[in-house]
Formats: structure tokens, sequence, C-alpha cells
């Protein structure tokens, strides 16, 4: 997630409880003014996750920059926001936390918030 694009991968869980990857693209946001291009992006992922018959949509998400938050930092978040929306109106929602990841991944299992 960038503040103007965003990686979306296609899963299938197969039974056995591995993961088929099935697909990938790149959501990008339009140029101009940011309001319209977030509705443009909305209605894009949403027609993406109901076309797709998709279940559940994870999201990774956002951490405490040590640095600073800069601009690009606030504008990946509210595009994050924008696509958590979008994927709630056909998808079950999780978000997924790089340190919730790191504490429960040696033990083969995720946590979501």
């Amino acid at each position: 997630m960038s503040a103007d694009a965003a990686q979306a991968v296609l899963l299938t869980k197969e039974d056995s409880g591995q993961f088929t990857l099935d697909g990938q693209t790149t959501l990008k946001l339009q140029a101009g003014a940011r309001p319209d291009a977030y509705n443009t992006l909305h209605g894009q992922f949403l027609d993406y996750v109901k076309q797709h018959q998709v279940q559940c949509v994870c999201f990774k998400g956002s951490a405490v920059s040590m640095g600073g938050t800069k601009l690009a930092h606030l504008r990946a978040a509210e595009l994050r926001g924008v696509l958590q929306a979008a994927a709630a109106g056909g998808a079950e929602v999780r978000t997924m936390t790089k340190s919730a990841a790191s504490r429960t991944s040696a033990r083969g299992k995720w946590t979501s918030t």
C-alpha cells in the first residue's frame, strides 16, 4: 500500500490449508482530486470483490513510524480506509498487523484485529 496504489492478491484456501495464488492486480489512484479518485477506486475494488466472489479481505494494518509521520503515510492510511470500506460491501474484512503476524507466525497461526 502506498499513497496512490495498492496491490491485491487473490488466493484460494484449499482443504489442506494451503493457499493457491489465483491472481493479482495493482489498484492505482487516478490523477486529479483525491475525493473523486477515492470514489472511483472504491467502486473498482467493490466490483473486484464481488466479481471474484471474495469471502475475506485482509489488510496490513498501520504501524507507528519512528521517523515521524509523513504525508505519504497519512495518504496511504486514507487509501487503506477507502479499500476497507469497499471490501466490507461484499466480504468479511480483517486487518493484520505486522507485530501480530510476527508473534503468531512462528507457531503457524495468524491473528487479526
